[in-house]
């Protein structure tokens, strides 16, 4: 990662920390308009590390909706299981 992804992503961490922390979810454009008056490269950079890290979010949420309801549905044991087994003859119709 060069400087400008670092300090971008580094701002979008903490923006979105900060956005979790508080529930005020107008902290990352805030933090956008005031980059972007001095530096709209930064500025860029900064807003696609914001959709790289909620879509990563959503897609950790999607995984861990697949397996619950994988869990609940018998085809893994528990929750413990560190990769889904099969304990199903239908795996083909998943």
């Amino acid at each position: 990662m060069d400087l400008l992804e670092r300090m971008a992503d580094d701002l979008a961490r903490k923006a979105l920390a900060l956005e979790q922390q508080t529930g005020n979810d107008r902290i990352a454009d805030t933090v956008s308009k005031i980059i972007g008056t001095s530096s709209t490269t930064l500025q860029e950079a900064f807003m696609t590390a914001l959709r790289i890290r909620r879509a990563a979010a959503r897609g950790e949420e999607a995984l861990l909706q697949a397996r619950e309801d994988a869990i609940q549905s018998g085809l893994i044991f528990s929750e413990n299981s560190e990769a889904p087994e099969i304990v199903s003859d239908r795996w083909e119709e998943i």
